[in-house]
């Protein structure tokens, strides 16, 4: 098996998979891994945050956050 740095996977939909995903991957000795987050981040750690528990890195979309006056408050 190859040894990777990192893995990428991107979340939409089936986000309450993710827990699973790692497991699988920590099973495989592939980690740690990335999301890339390509719905509203806050929305998605608001209504899965078993979504976010596991994740070792996160990367969002610019933008994702918004651009000038109409920029998430939060970031």
């Amino acid at each position: 098996m190859k040894k990777v740095e990192i893995v990428r996977i991107t979340v939409d939909r089936g986000r309450q998979s993710v827990p699973f995903i790692r497991e699988g991957l920590i099973k495989l000795a592939l980690f740690p891994y990335l999301v890339i987050f390509i719905t509203s981040v806050i929305k998605l750690l608001k209504d899965s945050p078993d979504c976010a528990k596991p994740l070792d890195k996160y990367r969002i979309n610019p933008r994702n956050v918004g651009f000038k006056n109409k920029k998430i408050s939060v970031f």
